[in-house]
């Protein structure tokens, strides 16, 4: 991510001092460098993770499934707050850990360059076993609430589900928020109404709130 402690610190400042200033207009400069999908740091972190896939896969041995690993969670959460911080103000909110997981990044391109990096099972997941992270219907979530608002309610978020029946995510919503329930593919028992809503005030966390 960075090539010393110098550009580290270059970076840093820039983040806080001229990206993320009040006095930052537009967010040209953000989309150039740090939210675009072609951004410069967006662009090192996409090959950073083709770099650790690389890495993983090698690291697996057949008949065992793909390791999904820590260092592989930390990379897509940067890119996900990388996307996000698009205006000055969400970058302001976001400074902190922005910077400490750009650094988390530096610490994972130095490993694989010294060729001593230890990869370590992603967060509630075996080497062997099942992933548990993030599922593809709160990912779906995740996503209508960037769309639509942190402050999009539960039972607004149901609704907005319902156009997503039959795809390759929701199989099937049996009725509204009284007492209906969601089918997701993949997946045995559905998710009542109040374990989608607990599980949205989780996500609307990780969400940056509007000025």
């Amino acid at each position: 991510m960075f090539d010393d402690f110098g550009e580290r610190e270059h970076v840093f400042d820039s983040l806080e001092n001229e990206w993320a200033g009040p006095d930052m207009e537009d967010s040209y400069c953000l989309d150039n460098l740090v939210s675009g999908s072609k951004s410069l740091f967006r662009t090192k972190v996409k090959e950073l993770s083709e770099k650790l896939a690389a890495l993983e896969a090698k690291n697996t041995k057949p008949p065992r499934r793909l390791i999904h690993s820590h260092q592989s969670d930390i990379l897509a959460e940067l890119d996900f707050l990388l996307f996000i911080c698009a205006r000055p103000s969400v970058l302001r909110a976001n400074l902190s850990p922005l910077k400490l997981l750009l650094m988390d990044a530096w610490v994972i391109s130095l490993e694989l360059k010294a060729g001593t990096l230890k990869l370590s099972a992603a967060k509630g997941e075996r080497f062997t076993g099942n992933k548990r992270g993030l599922s593809p219907l709160y990912a779906l979530v995740r996503d209508l609430l960037i769309e639509n608002g942190r402050d999009t309610s539960a039972k607004v978020l149901w609704k907005l589900l319902e156009k997503h029946q039959g795809g390759d995510v929701v199989e099937e919503i049996t009725d509204d928020e009284n007492g209906g329930e969601i089918f997701t593919r993949g997946k045995g028992e559905p998710t009542t109404f109040k374990a989608f809503s607990n599980r949205v005030s989780d996500i609307k966390k990780l969400i940056p709130s509007p000025d």
